[in-house]
């Protein structure tokens, strides 16, 4: 939120080479000093501890929290046991690799969906929908 409380629309997101001098003219615009950071262990190691950096470079107060696929999902299943969702829907590229391992650590996930299965939430959604009249909570 900027500092009037109102909140920041990005006009456009920044990929490639950009990406992080971007992310700190749009902070330094906007006012932005106060962050927290969020990414999997994969996004983090990737380019997240180097966002990190730089924003601390940059003397923002920033906290980061950095987790796993797993910790997700095992608090996914947790909120479907407890009665908050009907269905947990995994996505993603790690699923995809890791599948039959995900489902042996995780029992309990409905749908895995990898990048490249064809399948979206959207055709998975309305399968549910048809199949369980009253509509479903999804946590993907």
């Amino acid at each position: 939120m900027a500092q009037n409380n109102a909140p920041i629309r990005p006009q456009a997101v920044s990929i490639g080479s950009q990406a992080i001098p971007d992310l700190l003219a749009y902070c330094q615009k906007h006012g932005l000093s106060k962050l927290f950071l969020v990414a999997d262990q994969n996004t983090y190691a990737a380019l997240g501890n180097k966002v990190e950096a730089n924003l601390l470079e940059q003397g923002s107060d920033l906290i980061s929290v950095v987790f796993s696929t797993d910790e997700v999902i095992a608090d996914a299943l947790q909120r479907k046991t407890d009665g908050l969702l009907h269905r947990v829907v995994v996505v993603g590229c790690l699923v995809q690799r890791d599948r039959e391992a995900i489902i042996d650590r995780l029992p309990g996930i409905d749908a895995i969906v990898g990048v490249l299965s064809g399948t979206t939430i959207a055709d998975l959604a309305e399968r549910d929908r048809l199949a369980q009249p009253g509509g479903t909570r999804y946590i993907i």
